[in-house]
């Protein structure tokens, strides 16, 4: 729901243990077992060194995956990380400093890693360095995360080359050299190896694509300085098994004998298989391996798979020989670590044993990585060691700019030999790489090969350090031939080696050589003498139709061939002849002849008296009667005064408003049609579903030909007029010739344009050429057609439906052009055409969606044409990937490449994107708002629209607060962060809520009224946006644009208020199952989770104070009331549904401790409203745990709701306070329920309007006291109902009774109401016995039944207190059974019976509070006998003292010969006493001053 807006929120408020998980599954079997450090806050602990005195805590974020795509990596080398910190510890680094590491789990993903960093960074304790990420995409986020906090950022692992970029990751290092080495090291062992020739594949992700760039870079380096000759041969992109196989056959087709590879095992291994299909396998054909890891087991892993259709012993063969490059592991040899003293393999084996031990002996350990992780802590600890210690300075010093900007300084001069090496970074200062690497790290770079077995294929080969390559064994290539390797015995001999040749020795007759391809035959449309170097094109004129011939053919009459390099010749289309051999061209027939057919050697004369005042007529029809005449029979006669003659025919009248509009469209349909067609050749010439396309291609032929026919004589079906004018009949012409020469190109192309599995280049530019030529054409038609209509004074339909009609065009057009990338139609011109008309596209589609003010185009604002654009922008949100991937590609070649693999699938979309369009375009020129959104819009639309409207109400008060805390001064930094995210989701969520989305099931808006009143809010929410975003980006808001801000926030919650209301309206007139009122309620609930803070921030802020503490008090109620309604139930209102009481005690304990949180931010609001400032840091834990609870709570209430499974939970274990509290609010409803009858008699007898408010005061602190105990009550600690036993016992009769005494008091007399209020009596009376019980079986040593007994006198003197006011007003009513049951249980108290032992004699203090209560009832008493006006305080005093015995009577009795401490307990009695207390005298101050009032005809109060 809400989740999406509030996860990083949340996150901010996690205490430190819940950073890190608590089970981690980093084990041999993969089985779980609980993490090391979860039970410890997250904490790596030390043992301290006891030479460190007095020490300053030094704390660093390691953020690191529990879980992802590196798996529990973290649990893994949590040994390191403690091995570091201890050897740092038991140094002399940091001396007065001590380093502690606090561990946060990344899980390798951009969300969840920016949620850690941002939750690290402002939870306790304060972090000064932040040691973080092992995946690179992970490690670019924290960066963005962390820099608003002042901190160094290192990392353990990343080795993306993108974070070397240091004004994009300021502040950043590392530890693990980027791929940036390993592709260093493919380059350089290929130059050492002597290989020239090479092919390239890489895979989807960055790292792969990046490692793609740099080595293509090295090798143009070289190219361009001339200190090294590269050939690339091929570069190729590999994420399915599709790519693969086209992979290897690029490198087979281009001779790749050695192949760079930039993939991970899984596509890699795809890519072998293929290979072992081929027969393509080493020593002829090599792979060398340049990033993503591959395990010692990848044979085994990817064999016998969907992507690797191959057995292992296939894939092992595939593999031999494969050289891979990664990250040195850690080094387990004699040299000692240049800090921590300690010997590298002793360091190797602690470790080995630390991480073996995890999980009872079945830890996973990572030789890989752990090494980086140890040699990181001790590079931050010698910065800070300088930073600190060398400099003199203090922790206080961390955490500014400055700081931050000196330890990234520092961090270039550190140099020592470490776990993984040697340990500098490299920066803009030296020592630099070549090229120079920013942001990087020196380092060892291991070379494996695969020669092994497929359970562990690798052998060490090499390593690459500063000095060069370590071989430690020799290079083998194949595993039949042993005499096919290279001797690396200390150095490599590569005199006597057998080193693999990058290129084939001799090609075959017939072909050619071509370094970039390798043996080349010539194609169809080429030919080659003997011993030619290259192939030459037929000429002009010519064609050879098969490949490798040595001579060229001249074209027949009839036929030509303007271009060089065909493979056959064009026969003349319709209106051109050719009358010689070898022709380039077919002229036109010259004015008054026409040629209707085919490759014709001669033109026909027309027919007498008639002419074709134009080149090129193609059949008899175009000879035409002259101006002004028509032809009837063979003759041509003047046409009448009324007549509208066109080509010889009278076609009409003057053209009507209704025919230019049917013209115009028309003329834009036939556009959008002419590049439909010419998309439907391309994807023939591309080999996809030719025959369809082809239909496809042909049936809009005729269909282009008939429209155009109609523009041309008319039509009056269609409603399209015989005579447009002469500049219109012109630009028709003109199409027209246009329109002949482009279908014959396609009639006589479309069969043979693919040859030999590849396009006719030159006939694809033709089609090309020819379809821009028709488009400019038809483009003149339609300015023609508009600029007749407007001088003949016809109304044509305005901009906005304009704009929508060429949508239909561009769709079409995005499509054809990128046909054209693929084909390297005019690569540049091309990809240009594409941005724009992607770029034209998508801003007239928001335009004719939003409006265009300037350009004077409205908004859309009916709702039938809304929905339809929803399912346009449905179908364009799948073309649209496609085309950014051909527009974002980095080079024309790749651009190509990447749309010939993608058009196939864009293809599918953009008709039904088309269809979509024409739907709309119909919609947007007459929308009758005849659509029934009720009958298609589906449960799960109609749930994500009632959570999108909820949703964008908690937002817009997330948003308010923040604003307000940044305008108070209060958290700014984490505010304004928090700001940026709710901003940006706010405002996509409320363009969503008024176009729709249908990738999210979102509706667009199912009434007109909601759809208006959603575009005025997302209006509103643009007004509102200026000041949150000045608000984000200034250091100080003017005083004016916060207060306007509030009055915005305040009008557009109105409106988001206004929108909910139109929905549940519509909800219930379609009759959805969908409960839009508990949704809406419940997100009320969080909505004003944020509201009340806000309204606090006002009162803090100085905006009308006396309204804002209104508004404060009314959201206060508006949540308890909410509180009562969803737990106890609420009476149907209006077309609200009625609410049920929730009977499941799961469901009631989640909402009880969902407003035990909420409590707390009440508390704080009310202080931070009366000034203590320092209060918002509880609201920012307080609101998040309160949302999060809210919205497990929102959940349990939907499913009690909608029938599915009940929330389940444990029974609760309650303490003898907790029961003891539970006894008193049973015991108290049992004394408010004689209140009750007393306030009963007073309204009975006196009957006066102050009475009858003391009956309604009475009831309604009944019905208090009795939700408190239902729903529990945080500020009195009375707790949630512990089983579900009593639960229903509460419900099904407790409550019953007090409804009964209630309905009692409203209808009936005073006795029948005493009757109910006495079962009520004793239904509590009972219960309270039952807690009491409960209460014993959980402590024995609770005195639970004296603490009964003093809490039922409590009752029984409320209940003398009614009888002597009954027996005033003549009401026979005896007290005698009250007061003795009183003074029965008074005596027991103190001399024992009744199961209470007597209270022994060391209890003194005991015996004096009995003999204080005993005074008290002896006064009470004598005043209820005398029914004087001495009764209510001596009550008073009767309580009080009950009150202060319970806490004393609660301790057992222990006897001694020794002195007991009493003291002791009497001062703990005497604490709880007055914590009991309070509350109690002050409820019942309250009443009696209540009922006194009353009495004496007082105000009510």
């Amino acid at each position: 729901m809400c989740r999406a807006l509030l996860s990083i929120a949340s996150a901010l408020q996690l205490c430190a243990a819940s950073l890190c998980p608590s089970t981690c599954t980093a084990t041999v079997d993969g089985s779980s077992f609980p993490c090391r450090y979860h039970g410890n806050n997250c904490k790596v602990s030390v043992t301290p060194n006891a030479t460190r005195m007095v020490v300053e805590d030094i704390n660093l974020a390691v953020i690191s995956p529990y879980v992802g795509g590196l798996g529990d990596m973290m649990t893994m080398v949590e040994p390191s990380i403690a091995q570091a910190l201890q050897d740092v510890e038991d140094s002399s680094f940091l001396s007065g400093f001590r380093l502690n590491a606090y561990l946060i789990d990344s899980k390798c993903s951009v969300p969840d890693a920016t949620t850690a960093a941002v939750a690290a960074m402002t939870t306790s304790p304060t972090k000064h360095f932040v040691f973080s990420d092992s995946c690179s995409a992970a490690c670019e986020a924290v960066n963005d995360a962390v820099r608003h906090f002042n901190v160094m950022q290192i990392s353990p692992g990343c080795v993306s080359t993108s974070l070397s970029d240091s004004s994009r990751y300021p502040y950043f290092s590392r530890m693990a050299p980027s791929y940036h080495f390993n592709v260093l090291t493919v380059y350089e062992l290929f130059k050492f190896l002597g290989f020239h020739r090479v092919g390239v594949v890489y895979g989807y992700r960055s790292i792969n694509s990046l490692a793609k760039d740099g080595f293509l870079e090295l090798m143009a380096r070289d190219n361009a300085d001339g200190s090294y000759s590269w050939t690339p041969l091929y570069t190729h992109r590999v994420e399915v098994i599709e790519d693969a196989q086209a992979a290897v056959e690029q490198a087979y087709v281009k001779d790749a004998r050695i192949n760079f590879m930039g993939l991970y095992e899984v596509e890699g291994s795809m890519v072998l298989c293929q290979c072992h299909k081929r027969n393509m396998l080493t020593p002829e054909y090599n792979w060398f391996v340049a990033s993503g890891w591959w395990n010692a087991n990848f044979i085994s892993l990817t064999a016998n798979t969907a992507k690797s259709p191959c057995s292992a012993a296939e894939l092992q063969r595939a593999s031999y020989g494969l050289i891979a490059i990664d990250r040195g592991p850690m080094l387990n040899t004699a040299e000692l670590h240049s800090l921590s003293g300690r010997r590298l393999s002793d360091i190797y084996a602690e470790y080995t044993s630390l991480c073996q031990g995890f999980a009872s002996g079945k830890g996973a350990c990572n030789h890989q990585w752990a090494g980086y992780f140890y040699d990181g802590i001790w590079l931050i600890a010698s910065i800070l060691h300088t930073y600190l210690v060398e400099q003199n300075r203090s922790v206080a010093d961390l955490g500014t700019e400055a700081s931050r900007q000196a330890l990234y300084d520092l961090s270039l001069g550190v140099d020592f030999y470490g776990q993984t090496g040697r340990v500098r970074q490299f920066n803009s200062v030296g020592p630099k790489t070549a090229p120079p690497s920013h942001g990087d790290r020196d380092g060892i770079v291991l070379l494996r090969q695969a020669t092994g077995p497929a359970e562990g294929a690798f052998v060490k080969l090499a390593f690459r350090t500063e000095a060069g390559f370590d071989f430690q064994t020799d290079i083998k290539w194949s595993p039949d031939d042993t005499s096919r390797m290279v001797s690396c015995s200390g150095a490599c001999d590569l005199a006597n080696a057998w080193v693999p040749a990058d290129r084939t020795a001799q090609c075959p007759a017939g072909r050619i050589w071509i370094n970039e391809e390798g043996c080349v035959q010539c194609a169809a449309g080429s030919f080659a003498a003997l011993s030619a170097s290259s192939c030459q094109p037929c000429a002009a004129g010519s064609f050879s139709n098969a490949s490798g011939v040595s001579v060229c053919h001249g074209c027949s009459p009839g036929k030509y061939q303007p271009f060089a390099g065909q493979t056959d010749c064009e026969e003349c289309i319709e209106g051109h002849y050719e009358d010689q051999p070898g022709s380039t061209y077919c002229p036109k027939c010259a004015e008054g002849t026409y040629a209707a057919d085919h490759g014709l050697t001669q033109c026909t004369a027309c027919p007498a008296g008639r002419s074709s005042d134009f080149e090129g007529a193609a059949s008899p029809e175009m000879c035409l009667c002259p101006a002004g005449q028509r032809l009837d029979g063979a003759q041509c006669l003047e046409c009448g005064v009324k007549e509208v003659c066109l080509g010889g025919k009278v076609v009409g009248s003057r053209p009507s408003p209704e025919e230019w509009i049917a013209a115009v469209e028309l003329a834009a349909i036939l556009q959008a049609q002419g590049e439909s067609m010419a998309k439907y050749f391309l994807l023939i010439a591309k080999g996809i579903e030719p025959s369809a396309n082809k239909a496809f291609m042909l049936g809009l032929m005729d269909t282009y030909n008939s429209s155009l026919t109609a523009l041309l004589h008319g039509d009056p079906q269609l409603k399209v007029p015989a005579d447009p004018g002469e500049e219109a009949a012109a630009a028709v012409q003109q199409a027209l010739a246009q329109w002949l020469a482009f279908r014959a190109l396609l009639n006589e192309s479309v069969d043979t344009v693919v040859q030999g599995g590849f396009a006719n280049s030159a006939v694809v530019q033709a089609v090309a050429r020819s379809a821009e030529d028709l488009y400019v054409a038809v483009e003149g038609i339609s300015s023609s057609l508009r600029v007749a209509a407007e001088s003949a004074g016809a109304y044509l339909s305005g901009l906005l439906v304009e704009i929508a009609a060429r949508q239909r065009t561009l769709i079409q057009r995005i499509c054809k052009v990128a046909l054209l990338v693929a084909h390297s139609v005019n690569l540049g011109q091309s990809r240009a055409i594409l941005q724009e008309v992607s770029s034209l596209y998508e801003e007239s589609r928001e335009g004719i969606v939003f409006g265009i003010r300037v350009a004077g185009v409205p908004a859309l604002t009916e709702m039938c044409t809304m929905r339809q654009m929803r399912e346009v922008s449905f179908y364009y949100q799948q073309v649209r990937p496609f085309t950014r991937e051909i527009l974002n590609a980095q080079s024309n070649s790749e651009a190509s490449r990447i749309a010939s693999a993608v058009v196939a699938n864009m293809s599918t979309f953009v008709d039904p994107l088309y269809s979509a369009m024409v739907e709309a375009v119909k919609l947007y020129v007459n929308d009758t708002g005849s659509c029934n959104p009720f009958a298609t819009t589906t449960f799960d639309e109609w749930w994500a629209l009632t959570l999108g409207i909820c949703d964008t109400r908690i937002g817009l008060q997330s948003s308010l607060r923040f604003f307000m805390q940044i305008a108070n001064g209060l958290a700014v930094q984490e505010s304004k962060v928090e700001l940026t995210v709710v901003v940006s989701a706010q405002t996509q969520l409320l363009r969503d809520l008024v176009t729709g989305n249908k990738l999210d099931n979102m509706p667009s808006p199912v009434t007109q009224e909601m759809l208006n009143q959603l575009i005025e809010a997302r209006a509103g929410w643009s007004a509102l946006m200026e000041g949150l975003e000045e608000a984000i980006q200034l250091d100080e808001l003017p005083q004016v644009d916060v207060f306007r801000g509030i009055i915005l926030g305040n009008a557009q919650f109105s409106r988001l208020m206004n929108a909910m209301e139109l929905l549940v309206q519509a909800v219930g007139t379609a009759g959805s199952l969908v409960e839009t009122r508990i949704l809406d309620l419940t997100h009320r609930q969080q909505h004003r989770l944020h509201q009340i803070p806000v309204k606090a921030y006002q009162i803090l802020l100085g905006y009308e104070v006396d309204t804002s503490w209104q508004e404060l008090n009314a959201s206060i109620a508006d949540y308890r009331l909410a509180q009562r309604q969803m737990v106890l139930g609420a009476p149907a209102s209006g077309n609200i549904k009625e609410l049920v009481p929730v009977t499941n005690i799961c469901v009631v304990r989640m909402f009880a401790a969902a407003f035990s949180v909420y409590h707390r931010i009440e508390e704080a609001c009310y202080d931070l409203a009366r000034g203590n400032r320092a209060r918002v840091n509880d609201i920012n834990v307080f609101v998040p745990a309160a949302l999060a609870e809210m919205e497990l709570a929102s959940h349990a209430l939907e499913h009690f709701y909608d029938g599915r499974q009940e929330a389940v939970c444990e029974n609760l274990t309650l303490s003898v306070d907790e029961w003891s509290k539970l006894m008193a609010a049973t015991m108290s409803l049992g004394g408010l329920s004689q209140d009750v009858i007393t306030a009963f008699t007073l309204a009975s007898e006196v009957q006066g309007p102050s009475e009858q408010q003391g009956v309604t005061a009475a009831l309604e602190e009944l019905t208090a006291a009795m939700e408190r105990l239902v729903m529990g009550y945080p500020s009195s600690h009375v707790p949630t109902q512990p089983t579900q036993k009593l639960f229903n016992q509460v419900l099904q009769v407790l409550l019953p009774a007090k409804e009964a005494l209630h309905d009692a008091v409203s209808q009936l007399t005073v006795s029948q109401a005493m009757a109910r209020a006495n079962a009520l009596l004793e239904t509590t009376k009972t219960l309270a016995a039952t807690y009491r019980a409960e209460g014993q079986r959980s402590d024995g040593l609770w005195q639970g039944l004296r603490v009964e007994k003093l809490m039922w006198q409590s009752v029984l003197a409320k209940k003398l207190l009614k009888e002597a006011t009954l027996t005033r007003y003549s009401v026979t009513v005896s007290t005698s059974a009250t007061v003795l049951e009183f003074e029965t249980a008074l005596a027991h108290l103190k001399d024992g019976g009744g199961g209470i032992e007597p209270i022994i004699p060391e209890r003194k203090e005991l015996l004096d509070q009995w003999e204080l209560v005993n005074g008290a009832w002896t006064r009470f008493k004598s005043a209820s006998e005398k029914m004087d006006a001495s009764m209510d305080p001596a009550l008073e005093e009767l309580l009080i003292q009950l009150e202060a015995a319970i806490p004393l009577f609660a301790v057992q009795d222990i006897k001694s010969e020794t002195t007991v401490p009493w003291v002791f307990y009497v001062a703990y009695c005497v604490l709880g006493l007055v914590l009991l207390s309070c509350s109690c005298v002050a409820c019942y101050l309250a009443r009696t001053a209540l009922r006194k009032k009353a009495a004496h005809g007082g105000p009510a109060v």
